[in-house]
């Protein structure tokens, strides 16, 4: 019975950064705005994926998670039906010694700059283990009056890990209490990154 329950717990294992949850500040950063409705918001064409890099360069605001770099949104009219906004998320491209996955939330605003919605992305694994080929991806509907989405990490998500395994040595899992503890398995094919304030995001909305 319990070896039945292995591979069910390493699938939950691939699809968010999950360990024993804590904090990580962004330190020394200052936030570049007072207000959400300050910020640079670049257009996100109907069909047309764009590609931007969250780096130490990338502006950063205190939201209510904690700082964080940020890429913010205009979307398009989202229509009767609504759009679906999909993300992935890659490893931070100036970081190969130390990889890091930058692991998104994102909060929808109306054209008033009103919070309508805040979603932790959950991440699904994409191509292979190498940092050359892998990636993770979230798809996520757009409440029908979004006209802008920012995109940022939640510090409790910062420094845990994200663990893949690409073949049938599978990661061991333990649950503890509500959170989960992870031990390797070994085997080829597995890899663990952590989840920092860095990374690159590709992004596209369709209907």
């Amino acid at each position: 019975m319990a070896r039945a329950t292995v591979p069910f717990l390493a699938a939950l294992m691939a699809v968010g950064c999950v360990s024993v949850p804590h904090s990580v500040e962004l330190s020394g950063v200052a936030s570049c705005c007072t207000s959400v409705s300050q910020f640079r918001y670049e257009y996100l064409a109907e069909g047309q994926q764009f590609i931007t890099p969250i780096s130490e360069a990338s502006p950063a605001f205190r939201f209510a998670s904690g700082m964080s770099h940020f890429s913010a949104f205009h979307l398009p009219p989202a229509g009767a039906s609504g759009l679906v906004l999909s993300v992935d998320t890659y490893w931070a491209a100036a970081s190969k010694e130390r990889p890091q996955v930058f692991s998104p939330s994102v909060t929808f605003y109306d054209k008033n700059f009103q919070p309508l919605a805040t979603k932790l992305l959950m991440l699904s694994y994409q191509g292979t283990a190498s940092q050359e080929g892998g990636h993770w991806r979230s798809r996520v509907s757009t409440p029908v009056e979004a006209q802008y989405a920012v995109l940022y990490t939640e510090a409790r998500r910062v420094g845990n890990t994200l663990a893949v395994s690409t073949d049938e040595n599978s990661p061991g899992l333990l649950m503890i209490g509500r959170a989960f503890a992870y031990y390797s398995a070994g085997g080829p094919g597995q890899a663990k990154y952590p989840c920092g304030h860095l990374g690159q995001l590709a992004l596209s909305v369709y209907r």
